[in-house]
């Protein structure tokens, strides 16, 4: 609800700055269409579990969905938009024709901007060795992964599960396996050195009943905060 409010706010905001002779108390009604989330909020339908596109009518108006997007043109008129993040930053730009602050180099002052090694003073030797990510899950995403691990599988095993269907998982998850393997790695080579993977949800989600099955069978899908 929250991404919703804040994209439909921004969005009114922009236009109208942008186009004022369109929106005055005179103007004819304006209408869009908007929907916003992780994911586009349709019912699983057979035509979507089947990519058998398209699985609505070509000539409906333009839906703009504040999110992610399906990658295949299941739904023609879904428009894949900014998230709200990014919106604040357009308006800013629209108000004050200037780079919002969370998109410049951090600096006193600016503590939440982009770290660029100019600006902190960081040569190449001190980056940490390891590819790092941390992003949400979709519980569409996680449901299909929880059906590849049979119950009762932990461990070990389930990781070997996942393994051997790593061709079937989005990025997200096949992170997570080579994740896995690099901490397997490290732990028995005793080398001192980091893994060189550590792809993982955020870890606001560790709590989360959808992560419950993963816990159990030993399968490391989040981890500490990071900054």
């Amino acid at each position: 609800c929250e991404e919703l409010t804040v994209s439909i706010k921004m969005i009114v905001y922009i236009l109208r700055r942008l186009f004022p002779q369109r929106f005055t108390p005179t103007s004819p009604e304006f209408a869009m269409v908007i929907s916003a989330g992780d994911v586009p909020g349709v019912r699983v339908t057979s035509c979507v579990k089947k990519k058998d596109y398209p699985c609505s009518p070509l000539d409906l108006p333009p839906i703009l969905h504040f999110g992610h997007v399906f990658q295949l043109p299941l739904f023609p008129s879904m428009i894949a938009m900014p998230s709200s993040k990014h919106l604040k930053c357009f308006n800013y730009w629209t108000r004050f024709g200037s780079v919002c602050e969370e998109f410049q180099p951090i600096r006193p002052g600016n503590p939440h901007g982009f770290v660029f090694g100019a600006n902190v003073d960081l040569a190449w030797e001190y980056l940490v060795p390891q590819v790092i990510w941390r992003g949400e899950d979709h519980q569409v995403f996680q449901s299909i992964v929880s059906k590849l691990i049979p119950r009762g599988v932990t461990g070990s095993d389930a990781m070997d599960v996942l393994r051997d269907h790593i061709d079937e998982l989005i990025p997200q998850y096949k992170g997570v396996v080579y994740t896995a393997n690099a901490e397997r790695e490290a732990r028995e080579t005793q080398s001192g050195k980091l893994p060189w993977a550590n792809i993982k949800f955020s870890n606001h989600a560790k709590d989360s009943q959808m992560y419950l099955q993963f816990r159990q069978a030993g399968i490391p899908v989040t981890r500490e905060y990071m900054d």
